[in-house]
């Protein structure tokens, strides 16, 4: 799998401090590309950016889409990561983590932090949607299942 967004591009642009495991990054953003990018964009045209991404150049049009991918892929990824920062999950169970001057967020502030973020990645979804609903000659596979039919994916992704 090829992804999207790289760990470098993630800790320049995310809002996460980066104090953080660049491997446990790389997990939640493989979750991130792998589950809500292929929600949002279905398994053809995911497919579709997958290939684009193994040979850049031989389909211009999977990498713009690629690049307007990148926002999306960023939030979901913090999304996906921020309820484990200071939650991490061991063997012996869920547990707080702080250092010696800080404290873990409340879950209410943590709360707000993950609404705000899935409120951005709402926003990257709709972008998205737009862009392949007014694309849809170059992105066919967007409206149209494995047999050809018409589907209509303008629809609301929930996330975590």
């Amino acid at each position: 799998m090829e992804l999207i967004i790289s760990i470098e591009y993630f800790e320049q642009f995310t809002i996460i401090d980066t104090d953080f495991d660049s491997n446990k990054v790389n997990n939640h953003l493989v979750d991130a590309q792998e589950i809500q990018t292929t929600e949002l964009l279905g398994v053809a045209l995911y497919d579709r950016i997958q290939l684009a991404l193994q040979s850049p150049t031989t389909d211009p049009d999977a990498d713009a889409l690629a690049l307007k991918l990148k926002p999306f892929v960023l939030k979901a990824t913090e999304l996906n990561l921020v309820p484990f920062l200071n939650k991490p999950v061991t063997a012996k169970g869920t547990q707080d983590r702080s250092g010696n001057f800080t404290t873990s967020a409340s879950g209410t502030d943590q709360g707000l932090i993950l609404d705000n973020i899935r409120a951005k990645v709402e926003y990257h979804a709709l972008r998205i949607r737009e862009f392949l609903n007014d694309n849809s000659t170059k992105y066919p596979e967007y409206r149209n299942d494995c047999n050809g039919n018409n589907q209509n994916f303008y629809s609301t992704i929930h996330l975590v």
